[in-house]
């Protein structure tokens, strides 16, 4: 994707306003000319995105409903608990897709999303594995390590806060885009661009 947009990078030059929108953006562009694949490309991927969040919604669910619902409500029927469990994957829905909203117009709140589940996994692993390997470990042993952890992930993640890593970042430009196509006024000839690319590359070899 870097080298096909070399010297016009599409977000340098304004054509998408964030870059993870530069892979669907670099495949519509890609396939435009070929009906029907740019967009089961972009199907694809949004189905895997889906299906993969609605196995969380269907498992958050029912831990709410087995851990909550049942405690309170411990002679719930069938009917009534399944019903239940919908609602709950409805509000847990509701609240992904508001998320999603609030996490396009920031910046940082997914890499703070990020350090939060970075922070409470590495505990609950160390907690596992004490169960799982160590047969005469306690409960204090348990809250001391899961303390223990969140601290040293809390030290690691302010740490990185305060002294960030260098990021390099590959030069990006736009010398090769026309004025017009820049402004957005006259269409691109990205998959013109591809062709000659690709026939320029087999008489080489």
């Amino acid at each position: 994707m870097y080298v096909y947009y070399q010297g016009c990078d599409p977000y340098t030059s304004g054509k998408v306003a964030s870059p993870d929108q530069l892979m669907p953006y670099f495949t519509v562009d890609l396939f435009s000319e070929v009906y029907g694949l740019s967009g089961l490309l972009v199907f694809s991927v949004f189905s895997a995105s889906l299906s993969a969040v609605s196995s969380q919604l269907n498992s958050l669910a029912n831990m709410t409903g087995y851990g909550v619902v049942k405690q309170i409500w411990p002679k719930i029927g069938p009917v009534s608990y399944a019903v239940t469990i919908k609602v709950f994957v409805i509000i847990y829905g509701c609240c992904a897709i508001g998320i999603a909203f609030v996490a396009a117009c920031s910046k940082s709140l997914l890499q703070m999303t990020f350090s939060v589940i970075g922070i409470t996994t590495g505990p609950l692993l160390g907690v596992l594995s004490l169960g799982i390997l160590y047969p005469h470990g306690n409960s204090k042993g348990a809250i001391s390590g899961i303390i223990v952890s969140v601290l040293f992930g809390l030290w690691l993640q302010i740490g990185a806060l305060v002294y960030p890593p260098d990021q390099y970042q590959l030069p990006l430009s736009t010398d090769i885009c026309d004025v017009t196509d820049i402004n957005g006024t006259a269409q691109s000839h990205s998959m013109e661009r591809f062709t000659s690319a690709t026939k320029s590359a087999g008489n080489i070899k």
